[in-house]
């Protein structure tokens, strides 16, 4: 596994190593998970980038997640299309349309 260009370490419990076997293929879950709540605002290395619509939504963005908060009815919408941290936000003047920019991403060799 590679994260951001760099090799994962992935460590397997003791007990299990014995009988552990890379080509056996266990089944997948029948659930997924769904994204509940988002935490945080990354405030701190980018500028103009928490917005009021007309809606009286608060959009904004943490990590790879653009966030559409609802203040009156406490809850959020999440956009997740994005596969790296998202490092800009706009609204257009029509105050429908948002666009999001993220990071350019590194391949597993680093590159």
């Amino acid at each position: 596994m590679f994260l951001r260009g760099r090799p994962v370490p992935m460590m397997i419990p003791d007990e299990l190593a014995p009988t552990y076997s890379l080509d056996t293929r266990s089944e997948l879950p029948s659930c997924r998970l769904k994204l509940d709540w988002v935490y945080g605002y990354r405030g701190r290395d980018c500028r103009a980038n928490l917005y009021l619509l007309p809606t009286g939504e608060i959009v904004y963005f943490v990590a790879s997640v653009a966030v559409l908060y609802s203040v009156e009815e406490q809850r959020q919408r999440h956009y997740l299309g994005h596969n790296d941290d998202i490092k800009c936000l706009a609204i257009h003047p029509d105050m429908v349309t948002i666009a999001t920019g993220q990071v350019a991403g590194t391949t597993k060799e680093g590159k």
